[in-house]
């Protein structure tokens, strides 16, 4: 509107009768317009960096298994080598293909939410998924010195969606992730109640919330963690679908510093105690 009706030029070429009126709902048209324009705007960059993130990692976990592969061909065609070994590698394997699978069907979920109610329903064993998780990601802890200890017992399952596959893959790689080298990351069982627990920069108890937020990070994460702050996000998304309770919990204060960073315990708490597949 500006240049066709400022102030000055009404008052000196128009009576007060032709000055124009706009109805109340054409200007919160105009600034709703505006606030989609910039969420989109920010969704772009947010889905730009999120697709190079999980590109970035597909690319390298395909170049374990290629390597692998090439190491066992070798091994194989030589006749030197021991089954152990080769049943190791195998197993290295088969983790790094898993992790691709969690990679593309995470962001298939964040590009569309809708394919988890589409896909097909399985029997979730939670302990199991998380004891199968916690061994396709030993490579991983093994190299950043994390260990990852599973404590406690369930049998406990219920109906869920293919995609739920990706919950104890995402919290277990968030707290490696964030995990500094010597530390330990716990997950513990009862029945139909979980947790995972690690130390990582400090999440503030007012943060708690906040951190299931898409695109949001505690303050006291650095750069170098690097991601995307989906996972968290993705993990609230898929929990609401099952209808799983879930909740973080953190300490008042830091436990120690590192680099200037402070740090402390970090516990998702799970309820399985009412999910279910739920309808769309």
């Amino acid at each position: 509107m500006k240049g066709y009706f400022e102030r000055a030029k009404v008052k000196s070429k128009v009576g007060a009768e032709e000055v124009p009126i706009f109805e109340p709902s054409f200007i919160i048209d105009c600034a709703v317009f505006e606030t989609i324009s910039t969420t989109t705007s920010k969704r772009k960059i947010e889905y730009d960096k999120f697709a190079q993130d999980t590109l970035h990692e597909v690319r390298k976990l395909n170049r374990d298994v290629k390597s692998l592969s090439e190491e066992m061909n070798v091994k194989l065609a030589s006749h030197d080598f021991e089954q152990d070994y080769m049943l190791y590698r195998v197993q290295n394997i088969f983790a790094a293909s898993s992790l691709i699978s969690v990679r593309l069907n995470a962001f298939d979920f964040v590009t569309n939410p809708g394919l988890v109610t589409t896909g097909s329903r399985i029997q979730f064993f939670p302990y199991r998924k998380f004891e199968k998780s916690v061994h396709c990601l030993n490579n991983r802890s093994q190299q950043k010195q994390v260990a990852v200890r599973l404590e406690g017992r369930s049998y406990f399952s219920f109906e869920a969606f293919q995609l739920l596959d990706l919950l104890p893959y995402i919290l277990l790689e968030n707290a490696l992730k964030y995990s500094p080298q010597g530390n330990a990351i716990v997950v513990k069982f009862d029945e139909d109640k979980g947790s995972v627990e690690n130390v990582g920069p400090w999440v503030e108890p007012n943060e708690c919330l906040k951190v299931f937020e898409r695109s949001v990070r505690g303050k006291h994460v650095t750069t170098a963690e690097g991601g995307s702050g989906i996972g968290l996000y993705v993990v609230r998304e898929l929990c609401s679908i099952h209808g799983i309770k879930i909740m973080a919990t953190t300490p008042d204060s830091p436990a120690f510093h590192l680099n200037g960073v402070p740090y402390a315990s970090f516990k998702i708490h799970l309820d399985f105690s009412q999910a279910h597949a739920k309808d769309s």
